[in-house]
C-alpha cells in the first residue's frame, strides 16, 4: 500500500506519559486505594532515570490471515539493537495500514498526573478511565492539520487501565473509539481498538506489555480501505542492567 501523509497512519502510544490523580468517594474508596497502591507498586518496580539497561525477549506477531513471524529482539534503553528472525510464514505486515510506535516497559510518572474515573469493576479487577495520550505523527508539514487530528484523537478515543483486586497492580490498558470518527477530511475510522496486557519481568521487576492486540478499520478517500489486525505477544523477557566495571560494559541480570 502506498504511504500517504495521513494523520492516523503512525500512532504513538505514549505510555510513559500516562498517570493520574483522583478524589476518592465514599463508595469507591477501596478501588481508589488499590489504584494508589498500584502506583506505588509501579514506582518501586521502575528502573532509575539513569539506568542503562538491555531487554531481550521473543516477539511473536500474527495477522488475521494467520501469517506470523517469531523473532528474538534485543533493545537497549528502549531502542532496537538486534532482531533475529527465527521462524515466519507469509508477511505479517504486507497489508499493514498503520505503523505503531510500541513501548515495551510500562512507566507512569507521577508528575504527569491527570484525572481518573472509576468506570466499572469485575470480580477480579477495577477499571479506570484516564486521559487519552495517543498522538498521530506524519511526514506532512501541515502542522495545523496534525494538531487538529491529535485533538480529535484525544477527544474521541477512550483510555482505560485495569487494576487487580487480588494484588493491587496494573494489569492492562485498552484504548478504543466508542463511535466512528474522522480525524481528517479524507480519513474515516470505523474501528479503533488497542488492548494491552501487562506482566512482570520478575516478582520485583518492571512491568512490560506482554500482549498487544490492535484493530483499525476505516477508509481513506472513496476507494482505499483500512483493515489492520495484528496481535503481538512477548515471552521469555529478560532485563539486564549495564554496570561500569573493569571492562566498562559488565552486565547484570536483574532479579
Amino acid at each position: 500500500m502506498k504511504s500517504f501523509s495521513v494523520l492516523v497512519l503512525i500512532i504513538a502510544l505514549h505510555l510513559g506519559y500516562l498517570n493520574f490523580t483522583y478524589a476518592a468517594s465514599q463508595d469507591s474508596k477501596a478501588a481508589f486505594d488499590a489504584l494508589e497502591m498500584a502506583q506505588e507498586d509501579l514506582q518501586q518496580r521502575k528502573l532509575g532515570p539513569m539506568s542503562d539497561y538491555t531487554l531481550m525477549f521473543l516477539q511473536h506477531e500474527q495477522n488475521k490471515h494467520g501469517d506470523y513471524q517469531l523473532a528474538r529482539i534485543t533493545q537497549r534503553n528502549g531502542f532496537p539493537v538486534k532482531s533475529e528472525l527465527l521462524r515466519s510464514k507469509g508477511e505479517v505486515d504486507k497489508e499493514a495500514d498503520v505503523n505503531w510506535n510500541r513501548f515495551i516497559l510500562v512507566t507512569m510518572p507521577r508528575e504527569y498526573t491527570q484525572q481518573a474515573k472509576l468506570v466499572r469493576e469485575t470480580e477480579a479487577s477495577w477499571y479506570f478511565q484516564v486521559p487519552t495520550t495517543v498522538q498521530a505523527q506524519t511526514d506532512s508539514e501541515e502542522i495545523e492539520e496534525l494538531s487538529h487530528a491529535n485533538k480529535l484523537l484525544q477527544e474521541r478515543l477512550v483510555t482505560e487501565v485495569s487494576v487487580s483486586k487480588l494484588k493491587p497492580s496494573f494489569t492492562g490498558m485498552r484504548i478504543f473509539a466508542p463511535q466512528p470518527f474522522s480525524p481528517s477530511l479524507l480519513v474515516k475510522v470505523t474501528t479503533f481498538d488497542v488492548k494491552l496486557d501487562f506482566d512482570e519481568v520478575s516478582s520485583s521487576g518492571p512491568l512490560y506489555v506482554s500482549k498487544e492486540t490492535r484493530q483499525l478499520e476505516g477508509h481513506y478517500g472513496l476507494f482505499i480501505s483500512i483493515n489492520d489486525w495484528v496481535q503481538t505477544t512477548i515471552t521469555d523477557m529478560q532485563i539486564m542492567e549495564r554496570q561500569k566495571g573493569f571492562n566498562n560494559h559488565d552486565e547484570k541480570l536483574l532479579p
